[in-house]
């Protein structure tokens, strides 16, 4: 099969959503499948209104962006996604794969018109709730008003869990637009296990990695610490950046938690490594029923669990709920504001690094090898689009 995969994301960056998108193109090219991985970078030094950049593994459409007009924003993106039609029109393809890009509007629908029913999208949320989250209001009215437009020009739509795959059929009036659920993925293969770390009586350790975003919940882990009396020292590390950051600084700054939260950017490789060594919990996303959600597909408890890792999240995961011998290698946080009982995250880690020491890192290794690793999920997409 030969696919278009298109998606505006920064593929500099090495781990998340960009990291994700290069493992699913190699395990489709591994699989002797044709994949043209095209990414759109909106870039303010570009000194032209855009640029192609070929690589042999990917091409990056740059976009200059600046402080423009609200009609002018609307302009570029007609530009924009026309020039993504002329590159795309050169390749042979069966189908257009797009990782959902933040927001429909019109540019979207038009270039889904140019393409109608060839078009795969790929939703991993409820677009215009986590829209109105961050407060983008103007991107939340295009989405309502140009996804029923964009639906009847789609071939399928990927949901990465069964409630996000049932809120986009609402969408497709026509009946005729193919729905497939199929979870997040990563390359376990590429993935370092941690060490299993001393569960020592003066401390737990706790790590988040990934950029932070509201819906991640991280405020609901930094008021747990702050309103934890007990004698043992409870230290949060938090790799990587994001919308969010600032916030939760703020936060630390208003609880005087320096000394238990720290905040230490973008890590990548040994450095990396080093932070899962010393952990005794992964912390997934603790907020996605602010975006609306009940069900989740993490890719961050998922590198949790490839590590051997255990983790704290919340809401329904089906990879893993439905997998019951390893249900006691992570802790579920109720689907709420309120703080996370810091007490409990000690309890279990006390059981988990005491009576599990020897079996839970094994188990979620063998667990991720078994269900959650790409080439798993992108047989499931091949063998559907196959039909």
């Amino acid at each position: 099969m030969r696919l278009v995969y298109l998606a505006i994301e920064d593929p500099t960056i090495k781990s998340g959503v960009p990291g994700k998108i290069k493992n699913q193109v190699k395990c489709l090219r591994q699989e002797g499948h044709y994949v043209k991985l095209v990414f759109v970078v909106y870039d303010y030094s570009l000194n032209e209104p855009f640029y192609l950049e070929v690589n042999e593994a990917y091409w990056v459409l740059y976009v200059k962006t600046y402080h423009l007009t609200f009609i002018s924003k609307i302009v570029n993106r007609l530009k924009l996604f026309r020039s993504l039609s002329t590159i795309i029109r050169d390749q042979a393809f069966d189908f257009i794969y797009v990782r959902y890009p933040h927001y429909l509007d019109y540019p979207f629908y038009r270039f889904s018109q140019i393409f109608r029913k060839k078009l795969i999208l790929e939703s991993q949320t409820k677009e215009k709730e986590e829209l109105l989250l961050r407060k983008q209001y103007l991107k939340a009215l295009f989405e309502k008003l140009f996804k029923p437009g964009v639906f009847k020009n789609l071939y399928a739509c990927i949901g990465v869990t069964d409630e996000i795959t049932n809120y986009q059929k609402r969408f497709d009036k026509s009946g005729e637009v193919r729905f497939k659920t199929i979870g997040n993925g990563i390359n376990i293969y590429n993935v370092t296990p941690a060490k299993v770390s001393e569960f020592p009586r003066n401390e737990l350790r706790l790590l988040f990695v990934g950029n932070v975003f509201p819906h991640h919940g991280l405020d609901r882990m930094i008021k747990g610490i702050a309103y934890y009396k007990g004698d043992l020292d409870v230290v949060f590390t938090i790799v990587g950046d994001g919308s969010g950051v600032n916030e939760l600084k703020n936060m630390v700054s208003q609880y005087k938690l320096g000394q238990s939260v720290e905040f230490v950017g973008e890590k990548y490789g040994n450095e990396l490594s080093l932070y899962f060594d010393q952990a005794h919990l992964g912390i997934g996303a603790l907020g996605i029923h602010r975006k609306g959600l009940k069900e989740a597909s993490v890719l961050k408890i998922r590198d949790y669990a490839a590590r051997g890792l255990p983790f704290v999240t919340s809401g329904r995961d089906y990879d893993f709920d439905d997998s019951p011998e390893i249900q006691y290698c992570y802790y579920k946080v109720s689907l709420a504001d309120s703080p996370i009982d810091i007490e409990q995250l000690i309890n279990i880690s006390k059981i988990l690094y005491g009576s599990y020491k020897d079996t839970f890192s094994k188990d979620l290794r063998h667990f991720s090898f078994r269900t959650t690793d790409m080439r798993i999920q992108m047989d499931e997409l091949m063998k559907f689009l196959a039909k």
